[in-house]
């Protein structure tokens, strides 16, 4: 346990870069302070430099993921082959719920389907939502399905009835990320009505998960972010790489 908590360590030091001004006023205090020549101090005064450094970040007991923004920590040491129901973050708590049984997408109520079915393609539905609702962070081997687009049906106000729109990634061994969408409200928020809500940035995400075993675990997010509504769903990646696809969403 000692020798992973050294090499945390270690991990964390070989990231760390000394401005090279803050060398040079280390080097000129002590030999303000000493008299005595600055060669003598190469290793103090890299090593107060670095204290310096972190002082200023706070980034000792913190680890910064790839792939998402560096002012996003997940604190907990997350296992690729485990999945833990409490997740501490630098800006909040993710609480995952443990789901019994298969996840089943409820049918569509359109209710009277007054309107034109239309085509709508990535572009226009990302137009219509007035930003770019994808995430930043895409676990690594995920590849973007490409589609003409999807039948949505507009009324005569120009707005969608049901304006759920779905992108979806596939990796290996029948891994994937799907994101629904909606500028309505959260897609499905009906199924997360029983899950508790964890706070990250201020925003309030309901996470669960089905299955044990990490290739087979489907993981599960439901929140709503700069007026878009997410349902995130993945399976066959880790609970990491899908905390970090989260995050780069809320982050951004």
């Amino acid at each position: 346990m000692q020798n992973d908590f050294l090499n945390q360590y270690k991990n964390v030091n070989e990231k760390i870069t000394v401005p090279d001004r803050l060398k040079e006023d280390t080097i000129r205090l002590m030999k303000m302070k000493e008299n005595k020549p600055a060669k003598k101090y190469g290793t103090y005064v890299f090593a107060a430099a670095v204290a310096a450094v972190i002082a200023v970040y706070g980034i000792v007991s913190l680890q910064v993921r790839q792939g998402a923004r560096k002012d996003i920590t997940i604190c907990d040491a997350l296992d690729e082959n485990s999945v833990k129901e409490q997740i501490e973050l630098s800006n909040g708590s993710l609480e995952f719920k443990k789901l019994a049984g298969e996840f089943s997408s409820p049918g569509l109520n359109l209710g009277v389907m007054d309107g034109q079915k239309v085509l709508v393609n990535e572009t226009d539905y990302f137009a219509y939502l007035g930003k770019n609702p994808l995430p930043s962070y895409i676990p690594e081997g995920m590849t973007k399905q490409e589609t003409e687009g999807q039948m949505l049906t507009r009324k005569e106000d120009g707005s969608y009835l049901e304006d759920l729109f779905s992108i979806r990634y596939e990796g290996s061994n029948d891994s994937f990320l799907e994101i629904l969408l909606s500028a309505d409200s959260i897609p499905e928020e009906e199924l997360s009505e029983d899950l508790t809500g964890s706070f990250v940035n201020d925003i309030e995400i309901k996470t669960a998960y089905y299955g044990a075993e990490s290739e087979q675990t489907v993981f599960l997010a439901y929140f709503r972010s700069e007026g878009v509504g997410y349902r995130v769903k993945s399976r066959g990646i880790s609970q990491e790489e899908f905390v970090l696809t989260l995050l780069s969403v809320i982050n951004e």
